[in-house]
């Protein structure tokens, strides 16, 4: 190893024994991580990304396993070398990982607390003086509740809060390297930028390298010094930042970087008319979630946490319109009271001119579909597909033959032999357009859309929107497209409501809003998006 050089990986080869064979997810995979440097691993889902983290810890799955051939130098230290015991402790010193689902390591049965003090469990320092640097980092990430949320267990927080935390775990250790795979998937913009500037922070102060597993160019292009660009288990491209940015050498590169959404006005996307504003499908008025406080021995209500407070606005016909906002504004409570999955305080909703709640039972939902941002946890793991899809019909009365499955299979880019599989078998990019297959089958009106691009690479991201664009012209439908992607929300959306902490502080067409924005809320917003000089 060189001077400067602190993980060095030499010829990496993953092996995953299968019942009948062996397949290499991972194939001769060589790069260098220099001390106090960022490096993206950058690629498609399935190209290996994550099973190369997991082989610099010694973390992989108990059927595969790292070639003969293959090192892994940290310090100068052949990690795939090493007994579990030595393993264990440069994991608790000087190897930190950020995990995508931190709910995946995450204790459930421990507080937030102790799971950060069992962090600091061996710092010579008092547990006066430990608390004081764990609540300091939840500031520094964003999370100003500290004591409250110390109490808490992890299934109590929100998806970012829970990102932040596993955040906070990581830099407790002040490690040599730390190992990012997907930090700020799950976090708006303004948490992103903020938790971005922070990982920036403690590198410089502790001259701390990266490794950068990320589908977002935004990131890579804020963060990386270096970038790999793996295909298929494969590296095909590596070198500066700016130079893969500005001169990809390899096509697939090429068309990474043509997928992203550019943050421009969409041509496509011109000023709704009255007339346009005037047909709506679906109309809000005065909605209001509100949950009581209580306390006391009685638990009487003391006050209530606002999660949507007074929200009207019109959804056109067969257009889009975007809800964005920080986490924690409202956005998917909104949507769970739109289909009743959460009960409203007050307001109404008239859907195809009738109020919901004069709907019998739930034939409303013939009209209106949500789509959720995790397919996975929304689709049954014990039924295949074509159960999955046509329960929606059987169980509003509507006919649903084969050939309508077939069709709808063909409409969302499936082939036919995928009614007969389970969801576990399908990639992230294929259980989203299951989910999408599963809202049409209804023929609704109105489709809520909560963040279902999110966790999908752009090249599947850019698809999906292309089938939703495709969809919506050819069936005149109507969206509600929740995002935290503001760059997205310029290329899908006709107009865009910018929510803050339960209210609406800005609404109309997408043009005005996002290039001409008038709340100071919208443009510290907009301030706060990662764009990238995209490759054309």
């Amino acid at each position: 190893m060189s001077k400067t050089s602190l993980l060095e990986i030499h010829n990496l080869k993953v092996a995953i024994k299968t019942q009948s064979d062996y397949i290499y997810p991972v194939k001769n995979l060589s790069f260098t991580i220099n001390i106090g440097q960022t490096v993206a691993l950058l690629g498609e889902s399935g190209c290996g990304k994550s099973l190369t983290a997991y082989s610099i810890l010694q973390q992989l799955p108990n059927n595969a396993y790292c070639s003969k051939q293959s090192n892994i130098y940290f310090n100068n230290i052949d990690l795939l070398r090493q007994s579990e015991y030595e393993m264990q402790k440069i994991r608790k010193d000087d190897i930190a990982i950020i995990y995508q689902e931190p709910m995946t390591s995450l204790n459930p049965t421990l507080t937030i607390k102790n799971q950060c003090l069992e962090i600091l469990k061996y710092k010579k320092i008092t547990y006066k003086r430990k608390i004081i640097k764990i609540q300091n980092m939840f500031q520094e990430v964003g999370l100003n509740n500290a004591d409250y949320l110390l109490g808490n267990y992890p299934h109590q927080l929100s998806g970012g809060m829970r990102q932040r935390i596993m955040i906070v775990m990581a830099l407790l250790k002040e490690p040599k390297l730390l190992i990012a795979d997907e930090p700020t998937t799950a976090l708006d913009v303004t948490i992103q930028k903020q938790i971005l500037e922070l990982l920036k922070k403690i590198q410089s102060k502790f001259n701390m390298a990266i490794l950068l597993i990320t589908h977002d160019f935004g990131v890579v292009y804020e963060m990386a010094d270096k970038v790999c660009v793996m295909v298929d288990g494969k590296l095909i491209e590596q070198g500066h930042t700016k130079d893969i940015i500005n001169n990809p050498k390899e096509s697939y590169t090429k068309n990474l970087l043509k997928a992203i959404p550019k943050f421009t006005a969409n041509q496509d996307r011109t000023k709704l008319s009255s007339e346009e504003r005037d047909n709506s499908i679906m109309t809000l008025d005065k909605i209001k979630i509100y949950y009581p406080i209580r306390s006391g021995i009685l638990r009487k209500i003391k006050s209530y946490v606002k999660a949507v407070d007074d929200i009207s606005f019109n959804v056109p016909l067969g257009k889009t319109v975007a809800v964005v906002g920080e986490s924690g504004s409202g956005k998917s409570t909104l949507a769970k009271g739109l289909v009743k999955l959460l009960d409203l305080t007050s307001g109404q909703i008239n859907l195809a001119n009738t109020k919901i709640n004069n709907y019998k039972n739930n034939n409303f939902r013939k009209e209106l579909q949500i789509i959720f941002q995790d397919p996975y946890s929304s689709l049954n793991p014990k039924m295949i597909i074509q159960d999955i899809i046509s329960e929606g019909p059987r169980g509003l009365g509507i006919t649903f033959s084969k050939q309508d499955l077939n069709i709808l299979l063909d409409l969302v880019g499936l082939p036919e032999n995928s009614k007969i599989k389970y969801p576990h078998e399908f990639s992230g990019g294929q259980r989203q357009r299951i989910s999408i297959a599963r809202a049409l089958a209804v023929n609704p009106k109105v489709i809520i859309c909560d963040e279902i691009t999110s966790a999908l690479d752009v090249s599947i991201q850019d698809k999906i929107l292309k089938l939703l664009l495709d969809l919506q012209k050819e069936k005149n439908l109507s969206y509600i497209f929740i995002t935290h992607n503001i760059s997205v929300v310029a290329n899908i959306a006709d107009q865009v409501i910018v929510m803050n902490q339960g209210k609406m502080v800005e609404f109309g067409d997408v043009q005005d809003v996002l290039f001409n924005p008038q709340a100071e809320y919208t443009k510290r917003l907009l301030d706060s998006v990662l764009t990238v000089p995209v490759f054309s």
